[in-house]
């Protein structure tokens, strides 16, 4: 990639990032994800009969939810420049449309990423210290184990974000976008799933909700990680293509 496109996407990316490091929307959304892991880690820890199986284990069941929060983060930037009218004003710093998305997109990731930490660094001390207060046996924890779901919770925010800013790029309305993901991620995967069990296939590790929750929550999630990214890459890229020969953006 030219040097020239790379300090475009890192000019917007800087723009966007002023915006979001508001301490009226990173902190609500940091402190909101780690309180949330750390409640369901405290729960499924206490509900738990056997030894739980490392200390991010709860984030298999906290990640879909906490990631529609990231989602919703998502949909709402992008959907805010058209309804404060504001990408004519970007367009005449960044021009490059292409970029400009890029930048954007680069500064939610990087929120996105910092959300999955704060919810992970949560989990793993409710977890501990639950575990440690009851006297429950950790011999079945592996640092190996932590770290990989590590990853895959940070991959899975990641997605989310990719998908809301692609939804939010798409509709434009941020009640529209998130209502058509809910539906989709809710009851149309949920219906495409069971049509396909009863023919005796399973649809879930190709659609783009179930594959984002299977990286987090299943231990095959090699399959679900290439059909997340696949979508992701498709979905946002199609984005792009849509806003770049839009003659209107208001």
């Amino acid at each position: 990639m030219p040097t020239s496109v790379l300090n475009e996407i890192r000019s917007a990316a800087r723009s966007e990032r002023v915006k979001l490091v508001r301490p009226r929307l990173v902190l609500p959304v940091l402190l909101g994800t780690a309180l949330l892991a750390a409640l369901t880690a405290a729960a499924f820890t206490l509900l738990s009969d056997g030894p739980v199986a490392g200390p991010l284990r709860p984030m298999g069941i906290a990640s879909p939810v906490i990631g529609l929060v990231v989602m919703c983060v998502a949909v709402n930037s992008f959907c805010d420049e058209y309804r404060e009218g504001t990408w004519s004003v970007l367009l005449v710093r960044h021009p490059r449309r292409s970029t400009l998305l890029m930048g954007k997109l680069g500064s939610l990731l990087a929120l996105a990423a910092a959300a999955a930490l704060a919810a992970c660094l949560a989990c793993a001390v409710t977890a501990w210290a639950v575990t440690a207060a009851y006297g429950k046996d950790t011999a079945s924890w592996s640092a190996a184990a932590t770290a990989s779901t590590g990853v895959r919770v940070v991959a899975g925010f990641l997605a989310y974000a990719v998908l809301g800013a692609a939804a939010g790029l798409f509709l434009r309305s941020t009640a529209a976008a998130l209502g058509s993901l809910l539906g989709w991620i809710l009851i149309g995967e949920s219906a495409l799933g069971t049509v396909a069990a009863a023919r005796g296939l399973n649809a879930s590790a190709w659609l783009p909700g179930s594959a984002i929750t299977r990286i987090t929550a299943s231990a095959a999630w090699q399959l679900p990680a290439l059909t997340a990214a696949a979508w992701c890459a498709v979905l946002f890229a199609a984005a792009i293509w849509r806003f770049c020969r839009s003659p209107r953006l208001g």
